[in-house]
């Protein structure tokens, strides 16, 4: 009986010492995760995204419709703390104990996707009064009472799966690291379940961050359609260049309130607004249709 009780002490003893190791080396990587950060952010580099973290971000999609799923990198913290300099990056995404199905990443054949952050510097409108200002040069900028400064770079990124036909869920592992000049991971996980009825749509997803929303459209489509997208102006101003829609339309105030894109069989159209108040909006601050091309 002794022993068998010596057995459990000692059992336990190495159960709660494997505990502790674990939770110092995962918190002895989270500071070290911090201070490299820190580091970074004194050499004026920013690597984010808006769906991926130094420790891994979950995303959950119940109602996923089984095509792209969408995330993005991006060189700057804010609007205001922007990489001034080029910045080499990879992503990877893999699927989580499914060999079955395979993952590519924006329109490729593989799961693995390299590309540059670029540096810019253009002509920004920080005011709320809705002018589209992306196509003035610095002179025009400046006089105009705009700012000419560095712009975010903003990579959509997307990736595919295929082999889901039998599958009601998916868990995908996303890694996107800086190769240069400093090296930086950000990690996410989508957990995905599949809603049929949603197959074969035009379809809108709505993230709101700290300083502006996203909104995503996407056609689940096997064919290219039209879809316009209408909101209110007061709340929400755009920022897009006009020379990539089809059409649209401004409120009485000349805010732009209704756009008309073309989007690509399985494709999607990434939007950013900002926000004109302190609100708090949703997917249905918007409406889509499908109209003529």
């Amino acid at each position: 009986m002794k022993k068998k009780t010596k057995i459990i002490i000692m059992s336990i003893f190495v159960l709660v010492f494997l505990l502790l190791v674990t939770d110092r080396f995962s918190y002895a990587k989270y500071v070290s995760n911090s201070v490299w950060n820190y580091y970074l952010e004194s050499k004026d580099f920013y690597f984010t995204s808006d769906s991926l973290g130094l420790t891994s971000i979950s995303n959950v999609d119940n109602n996923w419709d089984g095509e792209s799923v969408h995330f993005n990198i991006k060189n700057s913290s804010n609007e205001t703390l922007i990489t001034e300099y080029d910045i080499k990056y990879k992503v990877e995404c893999n699927v989580v104990d499914n060999p079955s199905i395979t993952c590519t990443l924006n329109g490729s054949n593989s799961n693995t996707y390299i590309g540059t952050l670029s540096s810019s510097q253009g002509c920004v409108n920080m005011s709320d009064d809705g002018v589209i200002v992306s196509s003035m040069d610095k002179t025009t900028c400046e006089m105009s009472g705009y700012l000419w400064k560095y712009k975010e770079a903003v990579k959509d990124m997307y990736f595919d799966l295929e082999g889901i036909e039998d599958m009601a869920s998916v868990v995908v592992n996303i890694s996107a690291s800086s190769t240069a000049p400093y090296s930086k991971t950000l990690y996410g996980t989508y957990q995905l379940k599949l809603d049929k009825s949603l197959v074969g749509k035009l379809s809108l997803t709505y993230d709101e961050y700290a300083q502006y929303s996203r909104v995503t459209v996407s056609n689940s489509n096997n064919q290219s359609k039209c879809a316009k997208v209408l909101w209110n102006a007061s709340n929400l101003s755009i920022d897009i260049n006009t020379d990539e829609l089809l059409n649209y339309s401004s409120d009485s105030n000349g805010y732009i309130n209704e756009i008309t894109l073309l989007l690509d069989a399985k494709s999607n159209k990434s939007l950013k607004f900002y926000r004109l108040n302190n609100d708090t909006y949703s997917i249905n601050t918007f409406s889509i249709m499908e109209v003529d091309c």
